[in-house]
């Protein structure tokens, strides 16, 4: 069973519309907020190199693959292709 998993802020717009276009696709999501958790919003970053929110992945069974932000989302639904990070 495929979940995207969104990494979010409560003030942040991007994490709000990731969660919206998952809603509105009928898609299977988990959000976790790192609102009051500096650690796992540190563990985040540090893992992914992403600096910006939402910080999104795809979850197949015990496979996660990195999607990026909102945008990207965006474009992997339309398109299946996601970030090159290298």
């Amino acid at each position: 069973m495929k979940v995207f998993k969104i990494f979010s802020r409560r003030s942040c717009p991007y994490c709000s519309a990731a969660v919206q276009l998952c809603e509105e696709n009928g898609l299977k999501y988990k959000k976790i907020s790192l609102d009051g958790n500096p650690q796992l919003l540190t563990e985040v970053v540090e893992t992914y190199k992403w600096y910006t929110f939402p910080v999104i992945l795809e979850v197949v069974g015990d496979t996660e693959k990195f999607i990026g932000g909102y945008t990207d989302l965006v474009e992997y639904l339309g398109t299946g292709k996601t970030l090159l990070k290298g």
